[in-house]
């Protein structure tokens, strides 16, 4: 089982709009069948969300992307992300162990 992780740094007083947008994420991919986790902070940066998603394997999580990514709802949702969030960030692969 493999863990995709991505920290986002959110821009100053756009915290209540990011937790909204990454909202819909995870009601997406549950809709179409995966994990999709968000995390906010209650000790440690309050600017920060990360992402999660889990997958039995890397060709599972690069065949979804492939496709859910070129949609045009993906294509709408991070636009309207990247607004709301500073450049950069982190992106980890954990191998889950138990």
């Amino acid at each position: 089982m493999l863990a995709y992780r991505w920290t986002w740094y959110v821009k100053l007083g756009r915290m209540q709009e990011a937790l909204e947008l990454i909202q819909q994420a995870v009601d997406t991919f549950r809709d179409r069948g995966f994990t999709g986790r968000a995390y906010s902070s209650n000790v440690g940066p309050a600017d920060v969300i990360v992402w999660e998603e889990d997958w039995s394997s890397t060709q599972e999580h690069d065949q979804a992307w492939a496709e859910f990514g070129n949609t045009a709802e993906a294509k709408e949702w991070f636009q309207q992300w990247f607004k709301l969030v500073e450049r950069g960030g982190m992106q980890e692969t954990w191998n889950l162990k138990a």
